[in-house]
C-alpha cells in the first residue's frame, strides 16, 4: 500500500501509533537504565551498610579493650556485651561480602577480586581478634589470669619480707612493685629494665645475707624468681597484644581495618563512577530520544500535512475559481482518502456545472430538445433543470401551432382580400372577372388546373 492511497484517518492513526511505540521505547530504556542506576545505588548502600559495620567493629573493640578487660566477667566466662556487637557486626560484614561476590553488577564491574579481598581482610580481622582475645584472657586482670597469679605470687613475697622483718628487703620490695605498676599503667619496657635492675640488686642482696632461716631464704629466693618471670611473661604477652596499635595483635588488626576501609573506599569509589556513569547514560539516551521522537513527530507532521496542504490548495484554487464564475478542468489528485473524495465530487460538480452551461447554450440557440445530464436529472438542480426545459419546449411548439395558425389566417385573408378586389371591379364582364379569380386561385393554392362551376337551380 502506498502512502498515497492511505487515509488521513490512517495517517493520523499511524502517526500516534508511531509516536506511542517511540515514547513506549523511551520509557522502556529509561526504566532500564533507571533499574541499572539503581542497582548501583543498592550496591552502593550495600557498601556503605559494610562501613557501618565496620565502624561498630571498631567501636565495639575500643570499648571492650577500654571497658571489657577490666570486668570479670569475661575472665569468668569469656563472655562480654561488646563482644557479642563485635560478633554481630562481624557476621553481618560476612554475609553482605558473600552476597556482593554474588551480585551480577559486581561481576559486570569486574569487582570480584575487590570484594574477595574485602572478605579475606575481614576474616583476617577476626583471626587476630580471636588471638587478641586468647593473650588477653591469658594475661588477665587482678585476680585473673597471669595478673592474678602475679599478685598471688606477690602476696607470697611480701609475706615471707613481712616474716623476715627486713627493711631493705621490704623497700626493695616496694620498688619491685613500683616498677610493676608503672609498667602496666604506662607500658613503657624501659620500666621493665628499672624492675630487673632491682631485681638483681634484692636477689644479690638476699645471697649475701646469711643471718637469716636458709631455707626461707631459699623459698623467698623462688618466689622472688617466679614473680620476676611472670612479670616479664606479662611483657612479653603485652609485646605480642602490642604497645599502642603499632605493634603485635592491635598492629594486625590495625593493619586489617586499613585494608577493609581501602577496599571499602575503592568499591565505593567504582561504584560511583558506574552509576555516574549509568547516569550519565541515561541522560544521554533520555536526550536522544527525546530529539528522535521530536524529529519523529515533526518529520511525520511535516509529510502528513504536506500530504494534505498540497491537494487541499489545489482544491481551494479549483473552488475559487468556481467561485469566480470559471469552469476549469477537473483537478487531478493520487491518491485514495478522502482528499481524493472531495477532489472526486468537485469534479463532479464542476461537471455538472459544465453540463449546465451546454445547456443554457442549447437554449439559448433555441434548441429546447437537447439532451441534459446534469446531477443524473436528480435533486433539487437536475430535476429544475429538467422541468425548465419542458416548459421552454411547450412554449416553443405552442408559439409553433399560434404561428401556423396566423400564417394560415393570414394567407386567407390575403386570398380573400385580393379576389374581392377582382369582384369589386365594375368595369369588368362576368366571365373576365371569372377567368381572373380562377387564375388567382390557381397560383394562390400553387394548383395545377382550376375551374368554376355555376349550379344549376332547375336541378
Amino acid at each position: 500500500m502506498t502512502l498515497v492511497k492511505v487515509t488521513i484517518r490512517r495517517r493520523l492513526q499511524a502517526t500516534a501509533l508511531v509516536i506511542s511505540i517511540l515514547l513506549f521505547g523511551i520509557g522502556v530504556l529509561t526504566r532500564i537504565t533507571i533499574q541499572e542506576t539503581l542497582i548501583n545505588y543498592n550496591l552502593l548502600s550495600q557498601v556503605k551498610d559494610l562501613l557501618v559495620h565496620e565502624l561498630n567493629m571498631r567501636k565495639a573493640e575500643k570499648d571492650f579493650l577500654f571497658r571489657g578487660t577490666i570486668q570479670p566477667e569475661f575472665y569468668k566466662t569469656g563472655n562480654s556485651a561488646y563482644l557479642k556487637a563485635l560478633d554481630s557486626a562481624y557476621i553481618e560484614a560476612l554475609n553482605i561480602t558473600a552476597s556482593l561476590k554474588r551480585e551480577p553488577v559486581v561481576i559486570k564491574l569486574n569487582l570480584q577480586e575487590n570484594t574477595a579481598s574485602l572478605n579475606q581482610e575481614f576474616i583476617n580481622y577476626n583471626k587476630s581478634w580471636n588471638k587478641l582475645l586468647s593473650e588477653i584472657k591469658t594475661r588477665g586482670f587482678k585476680d585473673h589470669g597471669n595478673i592474678g597469679e602475679m599478685r598471688s605470687q606477690i602476696h607470697a613475697v611480701e609475706t615471707i619480707v613481712k616474716e623476715r622483718n627486713d627493711l631493705r628487703s621490704g623497700n626493695y620490695m616496694l620498688t619491685l612493685r613500683r616498677h610493676e605498676k608503672d609498667y602496666l599503667l604506662r607500658k613503657d619496657t624501659k620500666y621493665q629494665q628499672k624492675f630487673e635492675k632491682t631485681y638483681s640488686e634484692f636477689l644479690e642482696y638476699l645471697n649475701t645475707r646469711n643471718g637469716y632461716d636458709r631455707a626461707l631464704n631459699e623459698v623467698l629466693i623462688s618466689d622472688l624468681g617466679i614473680y620476676k618471670d611472670i612479670f616479664v611473661g606479662i611483657i612479653k604477652q603485652d609485646s605480642i597484644i602490642g604497645y599502642n596499635n603499632s605493634g603485635g595483635y592491635l598492629a594486625e588488626l590495625n593493619h586489617a581495618i586499613e585494608g577493609i576501609e581501602l577496599h571499602l573506599m575503592s568499591l565505593e569509589t567504582e561504584i560511583v563512577k558506574a552509576s555516574e556513569k549509568e547516569v550519565q547514560k541515561a541522560k544521554f539516551t533520555l536526550f536522544s530520544s527525546l530529539i528522535g521522537l521530536s524529529i519523529a513527530i515533526i518529520l511525520a507532521l511535516y509529510i502528513t500535512a504536506k500530504n494534505i496542504n498540497k491537494p487541499i490548495e489545489k482544491l481551494k484554487n479549483h473552488v475559487l475559481r468556481l467561485g469566480n464564475g470559471e469552469l476549469p478542468e477537473n483537478v487531478k489528485i493520487k491518491g485514495k482518502n478522502e482528499i481524493t473524495d472531495m477532489a472526486d465530487s468537485i469534479n463532479v460538480l464542476t461537471d455538472n456545472l459544465n453540463n449546465t452551461r451546454d445547456f443554457a447554450i442549447e437554449v439559448g440557440k433555441g434548441n429546447f430538445e437537447t439532451q441534459i445530464n446534469v446531477f443524473n436529472n436528480q435533486g433539487d438542480l437536475g430535476g429544475s433543470l429538467i422541468r425548465m426545459r419542458e416548459q421552454l419546449l411547450n412554449v416553443s411548439q405552442e408559439r409553433e401551432i399560434q404561428k401556423k395558425k396566423d400564417e394560415k389566417t393570414m394567407w386567407a385573408s390575403e386570398g380573400i382580400a385580393r379576389i374581392g378586389k377582382i369582384i369589386n371591379r365594375n368595369d369588368a364582364e362576368i366571365e373576365e372577372t371569372s377567368q381572373t379569380v380562377i387564375s388567382l386561385l390557381i397560383e394562390y393554392l400553387n394548383a395545377s388546373v382550376g375551374g368554376v362551376f355555376i349550379k344549376d337551380k332547375d336541378k
